[in-house]
């Protein structure tokens, strides 16, 4: 049980840190375009424009996503548990699929950003 709960707060962070992140990035939005934080691809950095649009974007689509991450990740948590899995194995996993759920913001973004300008 002790490292079952260890795993559980462990892969809960993640979206919780997610969320943040997503007001930081919202928040940073009207900042100088910078290579410290921020959205940072190449469409992005273009203007100040795209610049204020990508970070204001993608920092919804964190705080939004992270929601369904978090409540996801808690539920399938609780299965595993009740399913005997092994937190060792199944800890992991669940980080990786988090973080692909991170990755895969960045093609919506930079789609949003090709449909807007161009």
């Amino acid at each position: 049980m002790g490292f079952w709960a260890t795993m559980a707060v462990t892969v809960l962070w993640m979206p919780i840190v997610m969320y943040f992140c997503g007001y930081l990035l919202k928040s940073c939005a009207d900042a100088k375009i910078n290579g410290w934080i921020g959205y940072r691809t190449k469409k992005s950095t273009q203007s100040r424009e795209t610049w204020e649009f990508a970070n204001n974007f993608c920092g919804e689509l964190w705080k939004r996503w992270s929601g369904f991450l978090l409540l996801g990740t808690a539920a399938f948590t609780v299965v595993l548990y009740f399913l005997g899995a092994d937190a060792e194995v199944w800890g992991p996993i669940v980080t990786l699929i988090q973080v692909a759920v991170m990755i895969l913001t960045i093609p919506v973004v930079e789609k949003a950003l090709k449909k807007r300008f161009g």
